[in-house]
């Protein structure tokens, strides 16, 4: 049976750009970004990839899912990390550092 590697890497806020320069209203350096590798439930094609992405302490939020089969993210821990860390910065106009990082083997689904 094949393996499918989950991964798992917390982001703390270390400065948050856009409230500095004005554009937005409070102070978001509380905030925690949890991104999660998981097994797709959808058909097996691609790396079976889908990811979350979660906001820790940003009250009334909900996690964003991603179908990322398809996008070639490697899993290489760094190169992992780094594509992350960019979204993120990007996304929500903010710097960060990764704060905390796991990963674990699971058997592949089979059906």
């Amino acid at each position: 049976m094949s393996k499918f590697k989950e991964m798992k890497v917390t982001f703390k806020v270390t400065e948050d750009v856009a409230f500095k320069a004005g554009g937005w209203k409070e102070d978001r350096s509380y905030i925690k970004f949890v991104v999660n590798r998981y097994e797709s439930g959808a058909t097996h094609y691609g790396d079976h990839s889908a990811h979350t992405l979660y906001l820790d302490g940003a009250k009334g939020t909900m996690p964003k899912y991603f179908d990322t089969r398809y996008e070639g993210i490697s899993t290489d821990k760094d190169k992992w990390i780094a594509f992350w860390k960019d979204y993120i910065e990007r996304e929500y106009v903010l710097d960060v550092e990764p704060e905390g990082y796991e990963e674990k083997y699971v058997d592949e689904r089979d059906d």
